[in-house]
């Protein structure tokens, strides 16, 4: 739940192909800067973590099943909190 709300509060800064392209910048390797918002620093401790144990295949398949849920996820809830209302529960 964390994440998610983290996600609507970055989103409102940018559009959602340009949050996708940077967490999955960072997620292959970049290293946020220092007043980068927190969610990219989340992705990179999530990151190395992920890769102190993961095998570099099963990492890339991490990476692209992160890259469409951020891009097809987001896509339905993100019209709707652009006008400040709630997703219909279907949507859920």
């Amino acid at each position: 739940m964390v994440w998610i709300a983290e996600f609507d509060d970055t989103y409102e800064l940018c559009t959602v192909e340009e949050l996708r392209i940077q967490i999955i910048s960072v997620l292959r390797g970049r290293n946020p800067q220092v007043q980068e918002d927190r969610l990219f620093h989340e992705a990179a401790i999530m990151r190395n973590e992920f890769m102190s144990f993961l095998p570099v295949k099963w990492m890339e398949q991490f990476i692209e099943c992160m890259s469409t849920y951020i891009k097809y996820g987001f896509i339905e809830e993100c019209q709707y909190s652009r006008i400040g209302k709630v997703p219909p529960p279907f949507l859920f």
